[in-house]
């Protein structure tokens, strides 16, 4: 009986520092929590090759936690499947097998090259590296003190030093951005130009057409909101939404910095298409009208 108990603690154990594993790696709960926020039923899993070894586990437990969940509205049970082949390289997310599948949604795992999604809203879950914090912020630090040396030209002066964190980091940046600001405190003003964390890429992504339309859902801000990790505003509008469509996260009050940059394209890409349809529409009823004259020549 103690060997047996034995076995079923140590498979217990085994059992929850897999589950640990899995949601450190693949952040579970924060993914179920978007599935749920958007209200999606069908969940494609985009994996590189060298994850698919999880893919059954990751998964399973996703699928469990967007169903078991006590805020989980009401309606079809959230299904999810993983992508076999890609269409392109696994970097990208392929919107084209997820739509062989009726997807509402894509999570896409590993590196990724952040191109913007046209169909399906996405998110993503980066490959994370574990780094020494306290070291990396001294030695950044040390770096920007030897840019300030008096000897420098005054044209070689550095105003400011910009941090980029790699993906495999993101995880790792408002821990180094205090780390930063702490060893910027313990060496005194004028040690050197400030350093600045520029902030990572946002992890949850809408296509354009619906990611600052005026409809009451959740939409990105560009970056400038704080109130997920990531800097994208995971929130729903709230209902009473300014109907100015003004291009503002309801949520932070950030402006879509795109905005300009795609809103004249967007309205050529709307007159295109309508135009087609139009064309296609006046084919069709050249169609018709030749089918009819065909017919009134075999009757007589």
């Amino acid at each position: 009986a103690i060997i047996t108990s034995r076995r079923a603690a140590s498979r217990w154990a085994s059992a929850m520092s897999e589950s640990a594993r899995l949601e450190s790696a693949y952040e579970l709960d924060a993914t179920a929590a978007w599935v749920r926020g958007g209200g999606y039923s069908r969940v494609a899993l985009q994996m590189p090759d060298e994850l698919l070894g999880d893919a059954v586990a990751v998964a399973a437990a996703l699928e469990r936690r967007c169903n078991d969940a006590p805020d989980r509205a009401e309606g079809n049970p959230v299904r999810v499947f993983v992508l076999a082949d890609t269409t392109f390289g696994s970097c990208c997310v392929d919107e084209v097998a997820a739509a062989h599948h009726n997807a509402d949604c894509i999570v896409h795992f590993g590196r990724a090259c952040m191109s913007p999604v046209a169909r399906l809203p996405a998110r993503f879950v980066f490959h994370k590296v574990e780094i020494d914090t306290d070291a990396c912020a001294a030695a950044i630090r040390e770096h920007a003190d030897a840019l300030a040396r008096p000897e420098a030209a005054p044209d070689d002066l550095v105003e400011a030093l910009v941090v980029l964190v790699d993906q495999e980091h993101a995880h790792r940046a408002a821990a180094l951005r205090e780390a930063v600001a702490r060893e910027t405190t313990n060496r005194g003003a004028g040690a050197g130009p400030p350093v600045v964390l520029a902030d990572a890429a946002p992890v949850e992504a809408l296509p354009r057409a619906r990611a600052f339309s005026k409809a009451p859902r959740a939409r990105r801000c560009g970056g400038g909101c704080s109130c997920v990790s990531g800097g994208a505003c995971g929130r729903p509008e709230p209902s009473g939404e300014d109907e100015s469509g003004d291009g503002t996260c309801a949520t932070c009050g950030a402006a879509d910095p795109d905005r300009d940059r795609f809103g004249a394209a967007e309205r050529d890409e709307t007159e295109t298409e309508t135009e087609t349809e139009t064309e296609t529409q006046r084919e069709t009823s050249r169609r018709r009208r030749r089918r009819r004259r065909r017919r009134r020549r075999r009757r007589r």
